[in-house]
């Protein structure tokens, strides 16, 4: 077995190396070129959907964070509503304790 060295390979050492034979059709040469090409533009329109997808999916997060803030937000108003109105709750049955001894009072008074 011979070993090829790097000179052998060299197109300028006059020894046979890689070439182009006539015997390729120029079609399937165009054929590889046009697959190329066709990738290339594949990989970039492809590039392309993925920066337009990424750009959608960030503006949703935003949107997700912002509901959820106004979430978060609403339910806090209503604890404190709900809060308040326990408050009120409480005022008015007190509040109708004392009207009902007031008017016990009075029918006390009045049947006298």
């Amino acid at each position: 077995m011979t070993e090829i060295t790097p000179e052998e390979n060299c197109p300028f050492s006059g020894k046979p190396g890689w070439h182009l034979d006539k015997r390729v059709p120029l079609t399937l040469i165009a054929a590889i070129v046009i697959q190329t090409a066709a990738l290339v533009w594949y990989a970039a329109k492809l590039d392309g959907r993925v920066i337009a997808l990424a750009e959608r999916v960030e503006l949703v997060e935003v949107t997700n964070r912002r509901q959820y803030d106004r979430i978060n937000k609403d339910y806090t108003a209503s604890l404190t509503t709900a809060n308040r109105l326990a408050k009120v709750e409480g005022l008015l049955e007190s509040i109708n304790g004392q009207v009902t001894s007031i008017v016990t009072h009075i029918m006390k008074q009045n049947s006298k």
